[in-house]
């Protein structure tokens, strides 16, 4: 699906980039985008495109491109997702959330230097340090 046309300058996030990324083994029930909050889009229904409205900050960092079914997509970086999960964290549960942490602390390309950038910028370092420490403990 070109996402691009149906959502000009949207991001895929949340479970479509944690699901991309391999990091939960939880299935998307659609395609996450996000996109700016003052922003006036509807996806048509049919498309089954979930918008997430968020802060501009929160839309223009860590994002990507990426090929996905022949479509170049835009996508957070998976450290940026990884952040998401934790932010996220009462949302989409926190076993979720500890899931997704825990798979990116097992990959080899993992960077928790970045990691910790985002959390910072994100504002929920001091969430995801305990996990952080407890994760890494473990590995």
């Amino acid at each position: 699906m070109d996402i691009e046309r149906i959502v000009p300058g949207g991001v895929v996030c949340l479970y479509s980039a944690w699901d991309y990324y391999n990091l939960t083994t939880q299935i998307p029930n659609g395609f996450y985008i996000a996109i700016e909050k003052h922003r006036k889009i509807v996806a048509p229904k049919i498309t089954g495109i979930i918008l997430c409205y968020w802060e501009e900050k929160y839309c223009s960092m860590g994002v990507e491109e990426v090929d996905i079914a022949n479509h170049r997509v835009k996508i957070f970086c998976i450290e940026k997702c990884v952040c998401d999960a934790i932010k996220f964290r009462n949302k989409i549960g926190t076993d979720v959330a500890v899931e997704i942490l825990s798979n990116y602390l097992h990959r080899r390309e993992r960077n928790i230097s970045l990691l910790m950038d985002f959390a910072k910028q994100m504002r929920v370092i001091s969430t995801i340090q305990p996990y952080l420490e407890m994760g890494l403990y473990r590995l």
